[in-house]
């Protein structure tokens, strides 16, 4: 890394922290790339690890895997809800609505 290069980094002590939209795009993006080995596996501590360091390495963004972990399912929870509120049918399936804000 070059010496005016810049990491920026998360507080890892803290599970939930302030996600630029680009580094979050490209946790989706990473999520997708291993999904089928999320699907294929029970022990995903490990893929975490991978995206963590990926993000760290070709984006100069220190974050801990767990951080990942949960702004993903954040991500996905929040996708769900909103699927729901655009449905014909919000309540259709038995999960309580939030607001998405």
């Amino acid at each position: 890394m070059a010496n005016n290069q810049v990491i920026q980094i998360l507080n890892l002590h803290k599970p939930v922290a302030e996600w630029p939209d680009d580094i979050a795009l490209i946790l989706i993006k990473q999520r997708r790339r291993y999904h089928q080995l999320f699907e294929d596996n029970t022990h995903h501590s490990d893929l975490w690890t991978r995206i963590a360091n990926y993000i760290c390495h070709h984006h100069q963004y220190e974050i801990s895997a767990r951080q990942c972990q949960v702004k993903w399912y954040f991500l996905k929870r929040g996708y769900e809800n909103l699927k729901r509120l655009l449905s014909r049918d919000p309540d259709a399936d038995g999960y309580e609505l939030r607001s998405p804000n």
